[in-house]
């Protein structure tokens, strides 16, 4: 999955303030995370971990919206 593609997903969708990821992982501003996050993969590309947390955010994202997670 390209930025873009990551980007287009984020902007398409309407973000919670904050989410807790699973038990150890909670992001309190959403679009802080994403703000950084893009600009710090577009900066230094996808091998960069902030690419694989943005990506954990859209799985966490997708899970909720399917109904394939209960509540943390």
């Amino acid at each position: 999955m390209t930025i873009e593609e990551l980007e287009e997903f984020f902007k398409s969708r309407e973000l919670p303030k904050e989410v807790q990821i699973n038990r150890a992982v909670r992001i309190t501003d959403v679009q802080l995370f994403l703000t950084t996050g893009i600009a710090q993969v577009k900066a230094r590309g996808t091998t960069n971990p902030c690419y694989w947390h943005l990506l954990e955010l859209r799985e966490h994202l997708l899970k909720k919206d399917s109904g394939e997670m209960q509540d943390q």
